[in-house]
């Protein structure tokens, strides 16, 4: 039997919301992993590990969309250990392409290039490859460009798996870190670097350190285990990965840094986290992932800076799958990854999510769902619409860590429910079904 979930979360500042809109392809998607995006001169970038858009063969592992068909970048790049490109960013009016490859339009790339819209550039690096080396992040600080991964010397100067060029020659920061680095950002001035490792220019770090341009330092105590993405949000860092505590306290795969101590986010369950952004005011997290809190999630998740919510019935691949990355260009969201579905659309690797997220109470036309009096001291009347009267519904209360703090399952239109025990403040619900679809929201307050 069908039924309806009333679930009720405190909220402090805004309702968040989601319009009904789903993720959509870019055509018939692409054939291999998406792990990186970029937008550049009008286009959408895309790397990773494929050759082909739907049957047409186009360049070695990085293509562009123009938004409307998929086209090749030159002749792409050839060779390296996994053949493959992992990051993507715009430096000085160039698009620097990083990842595992030995050439670039039949140029000694050696791991990272430059493409100026029309042509392959090589960006000095070392003209001898080690099979085992690797770039996995870019980013730019202090007006220099930053790559990062795994890798051992330039051709001016050894490094340690992290370099700087200022667009003329290389150069190792400090001492560099003696272990992988994934991920890279830039925060309260200071670059941060993040990956697995223990040591960063002499000073003891849980995988993740901060560069203020003259000397490495840690974070705290650091996170225990892989740390596989980085972003900034709401003035704090926050970190994503496979690790089980952040500082002194449990916190699986998220977790923030307000300058001073780390914090968990997303309770027990964001234990695979990949990728993080910033998009509409929202903290966008992806990985491989099936709830956070108590919401049920596919591969993707959004933080308002109070609540969890899903976006749309996520990207995954006959129920597994992952998320690499994220990007947004002209207010679209795109993810990219290894997936083939989301919902009943069909997205290879690649999807958009078009329109606002939206922070915004819903406004249901069919009046199906109603609470009354509304404020009230705790107790309320629900009301259905004749339209959603049959089958069972259960009534659920959650708290903002999503902790399940009320149920009563009711067979007819109307019930009442009694949380005179929570706290003052202002609750939002959402009515759902079973499958997670969204039917009504709103909020109400509890007045003492």
């Amino acid at each position: 039997m069908k039924k309806l979930f009333f679930i009720l979360i405190t909220f402090r500042l805004s309702l968040f919301t989601l319009s009904a809109q789903s993720w959509d392809s870019l055509a018939t998607g692409v054939s291999g992993v998406v792990f990186a995006m970029e937008p550049y001169k009008g286009e959408l970038y895309v790397g990773g590990n494929m050759t082909k858009a739907g049957n047409k063969i186009l360049s070695n592992w990085i293509m562009r969309w123009n938004g409307t068909s998929w086209d090749s970048v030159g002749k792409g790049f050839s060779g390296g250990l996994y053949q493959q490109v992992n990051a993507l960013i715009n430096y000085k009016g160039n698009l620097m392409v990083a990842g595992s490859f030995a050439t670039a339009e039949n140029q000694t790339a050696m791991g990272i290039a430059q493409w100026d819209g029309v042509k392959w550039d090589t960006v000095g690096w070392s003209e001898q490859f080690y099979p085992n080396e690797e770039i996995f992040a870019l980013a730019v600080y202090d007006s220099d460009l930053i790559a990062a991964g795994s890798m051992s010397f330039t051709k001016q100067r050894t490094v340690q798996n992290i370099a700087q060029w200022n667009g003329h020659s290389w150069d190792s920061l400090g001492t560099s870190i003696n272990g992988n680095v994934y991920a890279l950002t830039t925060y309260n001035g200071n670059l941060i670097a993040a990956g697995y490792f223990s040591d960063a220019g002499g000073i003891h770090t849980n995988n993740i350190a901060q560069w203020n341009g003259t000397q490495w330092d840690s974070l705290g105590a650091g996170i225990h285990g892989l740390i596989e993405a980085l972003t900034v949000y709401n003035g704090n860092l926050i970190a994503g990965g496979e690790f089980d505590s952040a500082g002194s306290q449990p916190a699986l795969g998220l977790a923030m840094w307000n300058g001073t101590t780390w914090a968990p986010m997303g309770g027990d369950s964001l234990n695979d986290v990949y990728s993080l952004f910033v998009f509409q005011g929202k903290l966008i997290v992806g990985g491989q992932m099936s709830r956070v809190g108590s919401i049920p999630i596919r591969n993707v998740a959004q933080w308002n800076g109070s609540m969890w919510d899903s976006i749309g019935s996520g990207p995954n691949f006959y129920g597994a799958g992952w998320v690499n990355v994220f990007c947004s260009d002209n207010n679209e969201l795109y993810t990219g990854g290894w997936f083939n579905e989301s919902g009943n659309n069909k997205v290879t690797n690649i999807a958009r999510w078009g329109g606002p997220l939206g922070v915004n109470e819903i406004i249901d036309n069919k009046s199906n769902f109603t609470l009354f009096p509304n404020p009230s001291t705790g107790k309320f009347n629900v009301q259905l619409s004749t339209e959603k009267q049959s089958g069972e519904r259960e009534i659920e209360v959650y708290n903002m860590i999503g902790e399940k703090v009320y149920t009563t399952e009711i067979n007819s239109s109307s019930a009442q429910i009694d949380i005179g025990n929570k706290a003052t403040g202002v609750y939002l619900y959402r009515v759902l079904t079973e499958t997670g679809n969204l039917i009504s929201t709103g909020k109400f307050v509890i007045q003492k």
